[in-house]
């Protein structure tokens, strides 16, 4: 861990606000709190001010100028009164400020080079009797600022530094990405930045976590966090599954090599024509653009639409045999809250890499089997009348009616211009902008890089090349398949494996994800005694499970792993499969016995008998994953402690 803790300092130093940082803001947020109170004071109502947010916790990065300022006013107060007011205060301290719409509208401007939210809700006594969204938020704050310690704070800094930098921060619609909040909180629940990395790494979404353990309905995202202030709400809502991915993906990269890079968010450098016109020619494929003018709204209601139009065109063209290989929703570069409600005008695309760009003439269409009596005659009367020239058939194929028709579209221009590119489900205001599209085919698409270059960037090169590693697998004087990550085009990664190896490091060679026969193994710092875990499920991969270790709570997890620290479970049963069932009756190892679907409890035994699986934790302070791999379907695995 010295390489990573060498990173995460000088990553901290860089990313930490320094005293005259701390001090600037402190400054302009109090007078900024003063201007408020004083447009308070002209209303006919009461109101308070309160500063919430990273900028309020000191768990901002360095260089962020956001400062979240609450108007709180009486929770009785009707929904127009509370606009009106909230609008009216938001005007008073920020002339130049614009409005913006969440729930409900509030102002937003800049105010001596700092970013400024200033938010009308209502002052309710608990979460649970919020009259709008924002209302929750002064109870988020006061959540983590009760449980924030100096050093959790300072982890949470370095946690949404990371996230920036591999392109996962930020809970608009268009990023779909992690929330300051959502990460506060998993900084907060795994005691720190490093625990949370080393337990993500290992996740099998759906993950939930309840601080509180208090949830009271379920939820069907990749990753769950019950809101600590609200029970029906999950704070990870919003986190795309490839941003989950994302983040387990470079969770991996930076416990496997510290890299200071992780925590860089320079984007990439957009492509210019010459450059999408060499990666297409390389790839050898057909990319499509349609593009239109973006409708006059903001991001967070663009985006969605836009996705969804998204989905739709690329079905359509995949119904038609165009097989799409990759698709991309763009929008033109620029600060678009700059042209929300002018004049000026934003280009929107919908592009699309192909693998094929033209079919045949006609198409194959399969009726149902001849057996089939019914279905069989109306397909054949359908088809045996026609006088179609282009129509072959109806003739047997197999057992089944088959006829060769006339295709509707046979280039991919032909469709994408027909107004059945029309029919497909597009977002409800993306509608009436496609009507008005242009569609670009092979060479043009290049036409688009001086308006769309980084996203055609991110789109012909998904993966971020500095951080791309290669493998290679070799093998240990004991036989043993590790493999091997080398940084291309770095041959540092050679030297640390060479130093490592003399001084016996178990970081070097340590294989990322399991290797075919071999268990995975992963360091500790610390040993903790042996948990016991019974699992009549010997064929399921133990890749597919792990311990989670809490404040000396556990909890069984693999696919849809649910982590609950407010009901303790000390060992837990999973019901045997059918195979395994059947295995121990006709061996006679135990009566056949009725399991319910959800795993039991049971008391802690003092020794485990034949067909259970028993394998030890030995934990980080957070989470470590154990695996181990059975023999036989019916034979124990070893029991193995990680080091």
């Amino acid at each position: 861990m010295d390489d990573l803790e060498a990173v995460l300092s000088r990553v901290r130093d860089r990313v930490t606000p320094d005293p005259a940082e701390r001090e600037r803001l402190r400054a302009v947020a109090t007078e900024l709190r003063g201007r408020a109170r004083e447009a308070v004071a002209d209303l006919p109502v009461e109101a308070d001010v309160v500063q919430v947010g990273s900028t309020a916790r000191g768990t901002w990065v360095s260089g962020d100028r956001d400062i979240d300022l609450f108007v709180r006013f009486d929770a009785d107060l009707s929904r127009e009164e509370l606009e009106e007011y909230g609008l009216a205060v938001g005007h008073a301290v920020l002339p130049d400020g614009h409005e913006e719409y969440a729930e409900h509208p509030y102002v937003k401007g800049t105010y001596e080079g700092f970013d400024v939210d200033l938010v009308p809700c209502h002052d309710v006594e608990r979460a649970g009797d919020l009259v709008s969204a924002v209302d929750r938020t002064p109870f988020h704050d006061a959540y983590l600022s009760a449980r924030l310690t100096e050093d959790l704070a300072s982890d949470v800094v370095l946690a949404k530094a990371f996230l920036k930098g591999v392109g996962a921060y930020g809970s608009d619609l268009r990023t779909e990405g992690f929330s300051g909040y959502l990460t506060e909180l998993l900084v907060l629940e795994f005691d720190g930045f490093v625990p949370l990395v080393e337990s993500a790494r290992s996740w099998h979404p759906p993950v939930e976590f309840d601080p509180e353990g208090h949830a009271e309905r379920t939820f069907a995202d990749p990753l769950v966090v019950v809101d600590p202030t609200d029970p029906t709400r999950n704070v990870a809502a919003v986190l795309s599954a490839s941003n989950l991915a994302r983040f387990q993906h470079y969770a991996r990269a930076l416990l496997a090599a510290p890299n200071e890079e992780l925590f860089d968010p320079e984007g990439p450098a957009p492509l210019d024509a010459s450059s999408v016109r060499d990666h297409l020619d390389r790839r050898e494929t057909t990319p499509v653009a349609v593009v239109f003018d973006a409708p006059d709204l903001v991001d967070d209601q663009l985006w969605p639409q836009l996705r969804r139009s998204l989905d739709g065109i690329v079905g359509g063209l995949n119904d038609r045999g165009f097989d799409v290989l990759r698709a991309r929703a763009m929008v033109g570069e620029g600060d678009r809250d700059e042209t929300v409600g002018t004049d000026r005008t934003t280009r929107a695309a919908l592009y699309a890499e192909l693998e094929v760009a033209a079919r045949p003439a006609v198409e194959r269409h399969e009726g149902p089997p001849v057996a089939v009596r019914k279905h069989a005659e109306r397909f054949y009367e359908s088809y045996a009348d026609d006088v179609d020239p282009e129509t072959y058939g109806p003739f047997i194929d197999g057992n089944r009616y088959v006829v060769e028709r006339e295709r509707e579209f046979t280039t991919v221009r032909e469709y994408l211009e027909s107004d059945a590119a029309t029919d497909v489900a597009l977002g409800a205001q993306i509608e009436a902008a496609f009507a008005d599209r242009d569609v670009l085919v092979g060479d043009a698409v290049a036409m688009l890089a001086d308006e769309f270059g980084r996203a055609l960037r991110a789109s012909t090169n998904p993966t971020r090349e500095r951080h791309r590693r290669r493998s290679r697998w070799c093998v240990t004087s004991r036989g043993e398949p590790v493999r091997n990550d080398v940084d291309e085009g770095d041959d540092t990664g050679d030297h640390q494996r060479d130093r490592g190896q003399e001084r016996g490091d178990p970081r070097v060679n340590q294989p990322e994800g399991d290797v075919e026969g071999e268990p995975e193994r992963e360091e500790s710092d610390h040993e903790d005694p042996p948990t016991r875990v019974l699992d009549g499920r010997d064929e399921r991969p133990l890749r597919d499970r792990e311990i989670v270790r809490r404040r000396q709570r556990l909890v069984v997890v693999g696919h849809g792993q649910r982590y609950a620290p407010k009901r303790p479970v000390p060992v837990v049963r999973s019901p045997p499969s059918d195979a395994v069932a059947a295995d121990r009756d006709r061996d006679g190892d135990r009566r056949p016995r009725r399991h319910t679907a959800a795993a039991t409890a049971v008391a802690p035994t003092k020794n485990a008998t034949s067909p259970a699986i028993r394998f030890a934790a030995a934990n980080r302070p957070a989470t470590e994953r154990v695996a181990a791999r059975p023999r036989s379907r019916r034979s124990r695995p070893r029991t193995r402690r990680t080091s």
